[in-house]
């Protein structure tokens, strides 16, 4: 069990880093990404005034499964963007064309 949780660690460390890289380059200036220690979400914080939500309704409408920080509040607001699972995504190219796919649907 103790190896088979260091080999995870390590996959998933990658896979964070090709999400955050591919975010970091497709989304200058409309979203700073927030590293966590581990995980398998990220941090991904809105730096315009758009809604989060609705970004995240037309997403979803296109099989992206992320959600909204506006909606994890219990008693003070955390600001808007988004948690983003990334343990699917196998390689940066993965993560570059949903990245592509994802700044398609929100300029429209």
């Amino acid at each position: 069990f103790a190896r088979h949780l260091k080999k995870m660690r390590g996959l998933y460390a990658r896979r964070r880093t090709y999400v955050a890289e591919a975010l970091a380059k497709t989304f200058t200036g409309r979203l700073r990404v927030e590293l966590q220690a581990g995980g398998m979400h990220l941090l991904a914080r809105l730096e315009t005034r758009e809604s989060d939500r609705e970004l995240v309704r037309r997403a979803q409408d296109h099989g992206f499964g992320f959600q909204a920080l506006s909606d994890w509040k219990i008693e003070h607001e955390c600001g808007r963007g988004f948690l983003m699972g990334f343990t699917n995504v196998e390689s940066p190219a993965d993560a570059a064309a949903a990245m592509g796919e994802l700044a398609r649907l929100w300029s429209r």
